[in-house]
């Protein structure tokens, strides 16, 4: 996949974890590669284990990112999660 991870880019190709990119279409760069849930509307939730990750701080400061989840590639919107959401997708 990228080469950077081999580990990484095996649960990506799984679909066990999800890369999130930043950046715009011709430049983008690897953010984090992160665990997730699938909602049933197809949103997929992701949590920093701290408020300071930075890749968190990146996406609260730009929510627009490319995900990779499998073979799926996909432009996303991160939006901030709260209250027993966020508590959900943390445990």
């Amino acid at each position: 996949m990228t080469g950077r991870d081999p580990v990484a880019d095996q649960l990506v190709r799984a679909g066990r974890a999800a890369r999130i990119e930043v950046g715009a279409a011709g430049r983008w760069r690897l953010l984090a590669t992160v665990s997730f849930l699938s909602e049933p509307d197809g949103a997929l939730v992701v949590a920093a284990g701290s408020d300071s990750a930075r890749w968190a701080a990146v996406l609260t400061a730009d929510a627009r990112c490319r995900v990779t989840v499998d073979e799926r590639i996909f432009d996303a919107l991160a939006e901030p999660i709260e209250g027993p959401a966020r508590a959900g997708a943390i445990r």
